[in-house]
């Protein structure tokens, strides 16, 4: 009978957090991908590495170098994956975001298999290996699978995945697991998804079908869940029969698995690293340049304000109270598509802007790379829209106003409230949810039958966060361009703006102000 012991380390949701920073606060942090690999230096035929994707988005670094690709031969990310000797790769949702060229460079880039059962390339530029068995130095057989969430279909236009075929992740999940579990001691599912289950009581928390970890677990027979897409810190345990577990995102921790084979039985232990202040220093210093670069740039001036704007570290009374800073940007996204009207989500990280910023604190305050969509909607749609975004409001047990517990677990979804500039609305929390939008206005006059051009992000436009009522409305028109880019363009040619009040109005009880 085969025994051994070998081991798994596991990075995921990395987004491009290379160096020991967080690109915001100066000094050296204990982030990034280089001080990962440092501590796997004794890698040995017995230890498999494993990414489970969204390297090319998030950071600063990784801005500046998609921007600049066509300078680089070779995709900087990729080569500090290689300095780490990463085994397996999956793809995640973020790296499609920059079109196919930029995903292929970093894949051709990459020493590592992309692992990958339900995305396959119709020209055969990227081979994406379904599942593999593996047979370690001591005689285990390894069986892997890689799937990712085919909610990349709705985030992604099809012009961006024209080359990709992309099914349904559980299915081609079972079906590479048919094919290999008879010939495997071990099987391993690696998954850029998350759960849509809670992982103690079972508890649905999702239904729209954007994460099926749980239901892997629960239904198929892998031995371990390597999940991602979530950024929740979920340590190993066991879902069902399956040992699953998450980490959190932007390279801050990494995982290490132990597996123990005995006689047909498996002993699975793990633990969250974090990852220290120790660098991988060959590999750091081989993209230190671009990271000079980097740097640089970030400290360009950006523009000039008349006045501060300034915001509070309190989701719930930015939520309430508007954002000095979500009407900015949604001044530019005005004036750039010429819409009637536009919304603009909260942040999970609020960051204000005082009277001369640079562009770090503009991509501190963005951070992400969204495009714009306008879309055609009536009163309907916008009711429905602006009673999603009041879902955020609940009350504690004191019956003050609170954050709804539903924006925080399984996932933070702060983003998924949304400010809708151009509109006068009221939002009553004290109603029932689906009942709590008054006073709906639109240049001081109720819509009525009149159509209007909302302006929002391709993410939001798809109809994810819960906005399902804007997937049937017309296009009007798509603007590839990043919001980030308009704000730096708008503030290059507008050197200073003044700041606007939000327009929404909320009430805990008629007539009664909800937070003061």
């Amino acid at each position: 009978m085969t025994k051994g012991t070998f081991k798994i380390l596991y990075t995921s949701d990395t987004h491009g957090y290379l160096f020991p920073t967080d690109y915001i606060n100066p000094g050296s942090k204990p982030i990034g991908l280089l001080n990962c690999i440092h501590n796997y230096r004794n890698k040995d035929g017995n230890t498999i590495i494993i990414d489970g994707g969204d390297t090319l988005q998030g950071s600063p670094f990784a801005k500046y170098y998609v921007d600049n690709h066509d300078k680089y031969p070779h995709d900087p990310i990729a080569s500090v994956f290689n300095a780490g000797g990463y085994d397996y790769a999956v793809p995640g949702n973020h790296d499609f975001d920059f079109g196919y060229d930029v995903l292929k460079k970093y894949l051709k880039s990459l020493d590592a298999k992309c692992l990958c059962a339900n995305l396959s390339d119709r020209t055969g530029g990227i081979d994406f290996v379904k599942s593999e068995i593996i047979t370690l130095e001591n005689g285990l057989k390894i069986g892997l699978v890689g799937v990712i969430t085919d909610h990349v279909k709705i985030w992604h236009s099809e012009t961006s995945l024209e080359n990709f075929d992309i099914c349904e992740p559980f299915e081609a999940a079972s079906r590479e697991l048919e094919n290999i579990k008879g010939e495997c001691d071990v099987t391993i599912c690696v998954y850029h998804g998350g759960f849509e289950n809670d992982l103690v009581t079972g508890e649905v928390l999702e239904t729209h079908g954007e994460n099926v970890g749980y239901r892997i677990c629960r239904d198929l027979s892998f031995d371990i869940l390597l999940a991602a897409h979530q950024h929740m810190e979920h340590p190993g345990q066991y879902v069902c029969k399956t040992f699953a577990l998450q980490l959190p995102a932007n390279a801050v921790k990494y995982a290490e698995l132990t597996v123990e084979f005995k006689n047909g039985v498996k002993k699975i232990n793990s633990r969250f690293i974090d990852v220290g202040a120790v660098s991988d220093w060959v590999a750091y210093d081989k993209i230190l340049p671009l990271e000079n670069k980097v740097q640089s740039w970030l400290d360009t001036p950006a523009g000039t304000f008349l006045t501060p704007l300034h915001v509070t570290n309190d989701h719930l009374k930015m939520a309430m109270n508007g954002s000095p800073v979500a009407d900015f940007f949604q001044q530019v996204m005005l004036d750039y598509t010429k819409a009637d009207i536009c919304c603009e989500s909260l942040k999970i990280t609020l960051v204000g802007f005082e009277k001369n910023i640079t562009i770090r604190e503009l991509l501190a305050a963005y951070p992400f790379f969204n495009s714009l969509v306008v879309l055609e909607v009536d009163e309907k749609t916008l009711r429905a829209a602006i009673e999603r975004s009041a879902e955020y409001f609940d009350f504690d047990q004191s019956g003050k106003p609170a954050i709804s517990p539903k924006f925080g677990y399984p996932k933070v979804q702060h983003f998924n409230y949304d400010f809708f500039g151009g509109l006068e609305y009221t939002i009553e929390i004290s109603k029932p949810v689906g009942e709590r939008v008054t006073n709906l206005l639109y240049q001081g006059a109720p819509i009525g039958d009149r159509k209007l051009n909302i302006c929002l992000t391709d993410y939001r436009a798809s109809g994810t966060g819960g906005y399902g009522c804007y997937k049937k409305c017309r296009v009007v028109e798509t603007f590839p361009v990043d919001v980030f880019s308009l704000a730096l363009d708008y503030l290059n040619v507008n050197f200073s703006i003044f700041s606007t009040k939000n327009s929404a109005r909320l009430f805990s009880s008629a007539g009664d102000p909800a937070y003061a």
